[in-house]
């Protein structure tokens, strides 16, 4: 993967890097991943020694982090930092935010100009005509659902099991007007029937 994600800097070597002690971040990237930019493991409060030799093998040269300070810490932001690899950070106030901000993300074109220690730019993909719908509090389904994602260029979108999340829903309707569906991954106890009819509703 060779992608331009800051204005001017062509040929950076891109890769996320994610906590390795909770697994809801790492799923929103999935689709990301399987198009080739390397999702790297850390621990969450200091970059693991396995991640920064990852960093160094693979020549990476810029970062993004997905979470909040929660989930990877400042520290861990200055550690790569002072690897010399440009670092930004994709984040919501909790799990389903994260989601929803990464795939804006996603869907955002190239960059307009330098903006330190930010991207103002994103992945290019457009935005969705639809998105896949996974369960937030366990991980197989969404981490079985990132080559769907990529092939349909859809974003993994998070929620709570019974209840669709706040941030998932809000989502959800802002972005009506260009989604025409909604694929729920495993339906039943992991995302309920409840849950599928509100997404379905708030993208009507």
């Amino acid at each position: 993967n060779i992608y331009q994600l800051e204005f001017l800097q062509p040929g950076k070597r891109t890769a996320i890097v994610a906590t390795g002690t909770s697994f809801a971040d790492a799923l929103a990237v999935g689709p990301v991943a399987y198009d080739g930019i390397p999702l790297i493991l850390t621990d969450g409060t200091t970059l693991s020694a396995d991640a920064k030799g990852a960093l160094t093998d693979n020549d990476i040269t810029q970062v993004i982090i997905i979470g909040g300070t929660s989930a990877v810490s400042d520290a861990v932001k200055t550690s790569i930092e002072a690897m010399g690899i440009f670092t930004g950070r994709i984040s919501g106030a909790d799990r389903y935010a994260t989601a929803t901000a990464w795939a804006d993300f996603m869907a955002k074109g190239g960059p307009t100009g330098p903006v330190a220690g930010a991207f103002d730019g994103g992945l290019g993909w457009g935005l969705p005509s639809g998105l896949l719908l996974a369960s937030g509090t366990n991980f197989a389904d969404a981490l079985s659902g990132g080559p769907l994602g990529w092939n349909w260029d859809a974003p993994i979108i998070l929620t709570d099991p019974t209840t669709l999340s706040a941030a998932s829903q809000a989502w959800m309707v802002a972005h009506k007007a260009n989604l025409g569906y909604v694929t729920v991954l495993g339906l039943g106890s992991a995302v309920s029937t409840g849950v599928m009819n509100a997404a379905n509703a708030a993208i009507s």
